[in-house]
């Protein structure tokens, strides 16, 4: 008999599953930064060193939104 715990369960093994398929094949600036942030002026970027400033300016295609947004409709896919 299937209950309210073993739903849950259900749940999470698959909500974990399809984070850790986004989460490892996605680079960690892109999880963690959103697509819409704007990159500080120059006069700000001449304080940071240059290999950070490097990961600063990196264009992020996706997002962390672009990423939740394909978990979720990932997992939807799965959850009968």
């Amino acid at each position: 008999m299937a209950t309210e715990e073993g739903a849950q369960s259900r749940l999470d093994d698959i909500i974990d599953s399809v984070v850790r398929d986004q989460v490892s094949s996605s680079e960690l600036i892109e999880l963690v930064r959103s697509a819409s942030l704007e990159i500080p002026e120059a006069e700000v970027l001449k304080e940071v060193p240059a290999e950070p400033e490097e990961e600063i300016k990196k264009e992020i295609t996706r997002g962390r939104e672009e990423i939740t947004r394909t978990i979720l409709a990932e997992a939807r896919k799965i959850i009968p």
